[in-house]
């Protein structure tokens, strides 16, 4: 982290849960008006209509006179009631809109003496139930005006969010340089700083304990060899037949371990992301026929060209033999290889107990040792991480299956235009 960034303690965070609750509480103060506004648009105020009747019947009164079947087709037009009394109160003439049940509302009437001493009264109905638009429509749009205002802000959220997963992600797969975008300074910008420290921390803590291995395997190799060749001298000058047996048993445990050095300098450059050689051409077939050699299996087999790295290669294939003669108990162990347009297939099998299914993928975790095995098998459990370690590095992969009739069954596929060809 640069030393110009504030830290977070001193970093002005703007709350997100204000952001969006202003979001929300605009919106709904939009479609509260809006409601407001179809409602004054929509609603009269009570007595409006009444005294448009009262108007309208006022101007017919002028022209002629108001029958019973003229003040219907005015009560009907307008929704309303129309009656006209005289002195003593009597009812010349009533008419109510068709239909209308409810009582009168007396906050809406309109009352006028006319000439002569009649009275005329207009007026309407109670106020029944609104229909299901005067709801329906306001909570649309306050609907509409919530979603539309919210929209932007939460798919801003959920894309940053969106964008933090996926790094976990790659972060758990193993990709260490992983770093996630800060933008702004809400609670997710400061989420993102955070991880970006961590994963960083992370890195060098994964480096240093990487640098710390290579470097102590590195340093074996003199003592090692000087044992080894001390042994070696030992035996040469003072070969009693008695100490003969010791002897192979201090050079065979010396070759372990420096096997074992070995494959822990190449585990620790792959992991790095680095090759000891450029890719090349190789063939893959007499790899096979000189390890299965090496091994003490029989097995010429056709040239079969593909570019990658020649110890690489090698390597993958000393180890998926040894381990098919470790745990196969050396019975039946089987190497094809075999090539098509599509891609490259080398096949290790053996009639051995097998892998049980739910290890299958656990067999390729670094240092992990199948159920049941002893000491006296020797391994620590890098080999076949190291098999698929070196199959990713050409563009291939690897996996375990059960064998027919017993034990298990080791498939490499390699694309024939792998990126090591590149």
């Amino acid at each position: 982290m640069s030393s110009h960034e504030p830290s977070s303690e001193h970093r002005p965070v703007s709350r997100l849960y204000l952001r969006v609750w202003l979001a929300v509480a605009l919106a709904g103060t939009l479609g509260a008006l809006g409601g407001l506004a179809m409602a004054i648009i929509i609603y009269d105020p009570p007595g409006t209509v009444a005294a448009r009747m009262t108007g309208a019947t006022l101007a017919l009164l002028e022209r002629e006179h108001v029958s019973q079947d003229r003040a219907q087709r005015l009560a009907d037009e307008w929704n309303t009631f129309v009656r006209i009394t005289d002195q003593q109160g009597r009812i010349l003439v009533f008419a109510k809109a068709a239909g209308r049940t409810a009582g009168l509302n007396d906050e809406a009437r309109h009352r006028i003496e006319l000439a002569g001493g009649q009275r005329l009264e207009t007026g309407e109905f109670g106020v029944g139930r609104p229909p299901w638009s005067a709801f329906a429509l306001p909570l649309i749009g306050i609907a509409l005006a919530v979603g539309l205002a919210t929209f932007p802000l939460v798919r801003r959220i959920t894309r940053r969010l969106e964008a933090f997963r996926q790094s976990v992600t790659e972060l758990g797969q193993g990709q260490l340089s992983t770093r996630l975008a800060v933008d702004g300074n809400d609670e997710v910008a400061d989420l993102a700083r955070s991880f970006n420290r961590s994963a960083e921390r992370i890195e060098e803590l994964v480096r240093a304990n990487r640098n710390l291995l290579a470097n102590a395997s590195h340093e074996l190799r003199s003592p090692l060899t000087r044992i080894r060749m001390a042994g070696e001298l030992l035996t040469d000058l003072h070969g009693v037949p008695e100490q003969l047996g010791p002897m192979r048993e201090m050079r065979s445990s010396i070759g372990e371990l420096d096997e074992l050095i070995d494959e822990i300098l190449t585990a620790s450059r792959l992991e790095a992301g680095g090759q000891p050689d450029s890719p090349q051409l190789v063939d893959l077939g007499q790899i096979c026929t000189e390890e299965a050699h090496r091994a003490g299996l029989p097995f010429p087999l056709a040239p079969v060209r593909m570019m990658g790295t020649p110890q690489l290669l090698r390597r993958m294939v000393r180890n998926l033999l040894e381990n098919a003669l470790k745990y196969g108990q050396e019975r039946a162990v089987n190497l094809t290889l075999d090539q098509d347009a599509q891609e490259t297939r080398l096949i290790v099998s053996d009639l051995g107990e097998g892998v049980p299914e739910a290890e299958r993928e656990r067999i390729f975790e670094a240092f992990y040792r199948r159920r049941g095995s002893s000491e006296a098998q020797g391994g620590v459990g890098l080999g076949l991480s190291l098999v698929r370690e070196i199959a990713r590095q050409h563009g291939g992969t690897v996996h375990c299956e059960a064998n027919t009739p017993q034990g298990a069954r080791f498939v490499c596929r390699f694309p024939c235009s792998n990126p090591s060809s590149s």
